[in-house]
C-alpha cells in the first residue's frame, strides 16, 4: 500500500488512475484475447459490451476519469501554467467518462454508435493536443518525453490509417497511445516537482 502522503498529490492521483485502467485492460485481455490477436483488431471498447469484462472496463475508465479529475483539483497554486493543466486534466476526465458511458449502448443503433465514436475521437484529439503541448512547451528539454511523444505520434498515425481502412491495429494503437500519453503527463509532473525543489530556500 502506497503511503497516503505520496498519493495525495497530482502525480499520485493521475498515476493511480492510469495504473488501475492499465491493470483492468490487462485483465480483460487475459479473459478475452481475441480482440488483440484477431487479424482485424477490435478496440478496447468491446470489453465494455461483454458481460465477462464489463465490470473491469467500467472500473478502469472510472478510475482514469477520477484520477484525472483529482489531479486537476489538487494542483497547487505554485504549479506553472496551473489553469491550463487543470483544464487539460478536467477535459481528460470528461472524455474518459463520455467514452465509458457511450460504450454500453453503442452496439444498439447507428446513432448511439456515432456518439461513442465521436467521444473516442474527441478523447484522442485532446490527448494529441496535450501530448504536443506538454512535450514541446511545458517540458521541451526532457529527452524521455520527446521519445515518448515520437512513439505516441507514430501510433496516432497508425490510428488514422486504421480509421481509413489501410491498417487494422486499433487495439494496439489505443494501448500504445494511452501508455505513452500517460508517461508524458507523469514526466511533466516530475519536472514541476524538480523545479519546486530547486526553488526551495536552503
Amino acid at each position: 500500500m502506497l503511503p497516503i502522503k505520496v498519493m495525495m498529490n497530482p502525480r499520485g492521483y493521475f498515476l493511480l488512475g492510469q495504473t488501475i485502467l492499465g491493470a483492468c485492460l490487462v485483465a480483460c485481455l487475459v479473459l478475452i484475447p481475441g480482440y488483440f490477436f484477431s487479424h482485424d483488431q477490435g478496440g478496447v471498447s468491446n470489453y465494455g459490451t461483454d458481460e465477462r469484462t464489463m465490470a473491469l472496463f467500467t472500473i478502469g475508465f472510472t478510475a482514469a476519469a477520477a484520477g484525472s479529475l483529482l489531479a486537476g483539483l489538487s494542483l497547487p497554486s505554485s504549479f506553472l501554467q496551473r489553469r491550463r493543466k487543470q483544464l487539460g486534466l478536467f477535459l481528460l476526465a470528461l472524455f474518459y467518462t463520455a467514452v465509458l458511458v457511450s460504450t454500453f449502448s453503442y452496439k444498439v443503433s447507428d446513432s448511439l454508435r456515432s456518439i461513442h465514436e465521436y467521444s473516442a475521437l474527441a478523447l484522442f484529439g485532446v490527448m494529441l493536443a496535450q501530448a504536443l503541448w506538454l512535450a514541446l512547451k511545458v517540458n521541451p528539454r526532457d529527452s524521455r518525453t520527446r521519445r515518448a511523444l515520437t512513439i505516441f505520434l507514430a501510433a496516432f498515425v497508425a490510428g488514422l490509417l486504421t480509421v481509413f481502412g489501410t491498417l487494422h491495429v486499433l487495439f494496439t494503437v489505443q494501448i500504445v497511445c494511452g501508455v505513452t500519453f500517460s508517461y508524458i503527463w507523469i514526466r511533466a509532473f516530475e519536472a514541476q516537482h524538480s523545479r519546486a525543489l530547486e526553488n526551495q530556500p536552503l
